[in-house]
């Protein structure tokens, strides 16, 4: 596994595939903001969804005007790159995302589904077929290389009331999947910097949390 952690070596390594530490990031942070936006009053899966979508939203308006393509494969929102053959994914991800220093391999926080499993089968073949990728266009409902951009947050107290919300993320290429749909191995994978946000605590942003009584009189 290639592992590139150090902020020159990650920048070096986004600039090949046409990114760049700054538009990752900048992704990244478009969607924790919309996660601490959120309060209890939302549904539990909320904040995780709006997060989520809000990522692939900010990768999207950054790379189509750079040739970039949006793509749903079976309801998996890609963006894709047609001449360098690459496709960016968006996820959650385990505890050790985004620090390698922690020594573990990360994972994939919630199982895939199938048709993210044939992507990572696909990655496998194209890898060993065509270890460095070429830069031959490729028809968007061809065959392409698909990385994850995997997210995990962190809340940090520094009072009672305010905090500062850390996201670690990493563009990382799935060679592994196992039988349940965890990413288990990874043919590389390239840490960014901590993405953080001094924010208050949502919850307690929430004043309208207490019970809401509206008084309703008769008409007479």
């Amino acid at each position: 596994m290639r592992l590139a952690s150090l902020p020159h070596d990650a920048e070096h390594r986004l600039l090949r595939l046409g990114l760049s530490s700054e538009l990752v990031q900048r992704a990244v942070r478009t969607g924790e903001l919309e996660r601490v936006s959120c309060t209890s009053l939302d549904p539990e899966s909320y904040p995780g969804t709006s997060a989520w979508a809000l990522t692939i939203r900010s990768l999207r308006e950054q790379l189509l005007p750079h040739g970039w393509r949006k793509v749903s494969k079976n309801n998996l929102p890609l963006v894709v790159d047609p001449v360098r053959r690459i496709a960016i994914a968006v996820t959650s991800g385990s505890e050790t995302v985004g620090d390698p220093s922690l020594g573990a391999c990360p994972t994939t926080k919630y199982p895939k589904g199938p048709v993210f499993v044939h992507q990572v089968q696909v990655n496998r073949r194209q890898l060993v077929m065509f270890p460095e990728r070429s830069h031959t266009p490729l028809p968007i409902d061809g065959e392409f290389v698909t990385w994850l951009l995997m997210v995990r947050s962190e809340y940090h107290p520094k009072t009672e009331a305010v905090g500062e919300h850390v996201a670690f993320c990493e563009l990382s290429l799935p060679a592994e999947i196992d039988e349940e749909g965890y990413v288990t191995a990874w043919a590389e994978r390239i840490v960014l910097e901590p993405v953080r946000l001094d924010q208050s605590r949502p919850q307690e942003r929430a004043l309208i949390e207490e019970e809401i009584i509206v008084p309703v009189s008769r008409r007479r």
